[in-house]
């Protein structure tokens, strides 16, 4: 399962799936986080598209919010 942004509500995702015993938590995010790192695994971009057989997208939406998110999807 892989997690893209761990803000607020992807960390929260994070937390609800680590309690599933669910199959490797990976997880992408410009900015990690040491309370998910507790949970799951940073990796990068193309390991987490690679390997997951289930992503989660929770990312600013487009519009100006971050230049870093226009991008992100397409």
């Amino acid at each position: 399962m892989g997690v893209i942004g761990t803000g607020r509500i992807g960390r929260t995702v994070l937390q609800h799936l680590s309690g599933s015993g669910s199959a490797a938590l990976l997880a992408y995010d410009l900015y990690p986080n040491d309370e998910v790192k507790k949970i799951a695994e940073y990796v990068p971009l193309e390991t987490l598209l690679a390997e997951s057989d289930v992503i989660t997208l929770h990312s600013q939406r487009y519009g100006g919010e971050s230049p870093s998110h226009r991008h992100q999807s397409n």
